[in-house]
Parts: structure tokens; C-alpha cells; sequence
């Protein structure tokens, strides 16, 4: 992991190093035991993810996007 940035409210930005291939790979992402009953949690690998080495991740409760605590896992 390289960086994960807070884009807004229950939204973040992963990149990942060069090393990681993105279009080979299935980031599993699970939120941690201390968040809000209710939360979610959803990830998405958009096409020229391989290019700029980069992945979504989207938390929130009940609908909303709220900010959750979460891990990352790429295998």
C-alpha cells in the first residue's frame, strides 16, 4: 500500500506500488469490529486501474456514506 486518501464523507482513494497488479488482483476490503452496527462497505477497480494504480473504497450506515473504520487486503 502506497497511500489511502479520504476523498469525502465515507470515501476513499487506495493507491498501491508498482509491484501490485491491479487488473490480477481482488482487493478485499472489511471494516473493522469497532465501526457503527448497520455500516457497509463496497470497493470498486475501475478499467485503467492497472495504469494508475488506483482503487475505491466506499463506507457508510444505513445508506449514508459515513466514515468507518476498515482493513485492506490485496492478495
Amino acid at each position: 500500500m502506497v497511500e489511502i486518501k479520504r476523498t469525502g464523507a465515507g470515501r476513499y482513494s487506495v493507491t498501491v506500488n508498482e509491484e501490485i497488479a491491479l487488473d490480477r488482483s481482488v482487493p478485499v476490503v472489511c471494516l473493522r469490529q469497532d465501526a457503527d452496527w448497520g455500516s457497509e462497505i463496497y470497493t470498486r477497480v475501475p478499467d485503467g486501474a492497472d495504469v494508475d494504480r488506483t482503487f475505491s473504497v466506499l463506507t457508510g450506515v444505513n445508506g449514508t456514506a459515513t466514515d468507518e473504520p476498515f482493513h485492506v487486503i490485496i492478495p
